[in-house]
């Protein structure tokens, strides 16, 4: 079976980006997630700030040139 995605250039060039992508934010969201439950369990982080969550999504989106 094989599955072929269809993009009309130039109009739909960002849903382009997006399907070319689609792996690293799924990489990007699984590392957030462990980040995110290793500040709980080994830095006994109870609660986190919205703006520290906020600065690790924009250091993962960079790690991840996206």
């Amino acid at each position: 079976m094989k599955a072929i995605l269809e993009f009309n250039l130039p109009d739909e060039q960002e849903e382009l980006k997006l399907a070319q992508n689609g792996a690293k934010y799924s990489f990007l969201l699984d590392e957030l997630d462990s980040n995110l439950r290793s500040m709980i369990k080994y830095e006994n982080k109870v609660t986190i700030r919205i703006d520290a969550v906020r600065e690790l999504i924009v250091k993962l989106r960079e790690d991840y040139e996206l």
